[in-house]
């Protein structure tokens, strides 16, 4: 999920109030009682004027929507944005994978709905994938008309 200014996209959150963004959120998971259950966070970065947290669960997530109602950055109000609303990846059709000899990536080619591909186009083909980021490229028209030329004879 994301902490963004309002007016997003237009308005973009600059580098002083991310440094602030974080060091506030840093801030109140000090503040939380020794007893309690603090959020857990596998990263946090600033993208496109935006800063991104990726929450490891629901209490992480429900915690920081709470915060950012008691967040303030001078004048600007902060919305939350969800984490890749309507990407619905359990639809996906996979036709084509791969992962590297490594193991520290993985390539797939995949069919995918009018829903997810929009999802897609709203966090720029980046969406996040549990620990992980992935990059989605869409196929040019030529490689488009070859797969549909290619599949229309098949079963």
């Amino acid at each position: 999920m994301a902490f963004v200014a309002e007016g997003y996209p237009e308005k973009k959150l600059g580098a002083s109030e991310v440094d602030e963004i974080r060091r506030l959120v840093r801030r109140h998971i000090l503040e939380l009682p020794e007893d309690g259950l603090a959020p857990i966070f596998t990263g946090a970065w600033e993208r496109d004027g935006a800063v991104i947290f990726n929450c490891t669960n629901q209490q992480s997530m429900d915690w920081l929507k709470s915060l950012s109602i008691e967040i303030k950055i001078g004048s600007t109000a902060l919305h939350v944005l969800p984490a890749e609303g309507g990407l619905g990846a359990r639809e996906w059709v996979v036709v084509r994978r791969s992962e590297s000899r490594d193991a520290k990536s993985a390539h797939f080619a995949s069919l995918i709905g009018d829903r997810s591909l929009e999802a897609l186009k709203t966090c720029g083909f980046k969406p996040f994938c549990g620990l992980g980021r992935a990059t989605i490229r869409l196929l040019d028209g030529e490689r488009k008309e070859e797969m549909t030329v290619g599949a229309s004879g098949s079963a």
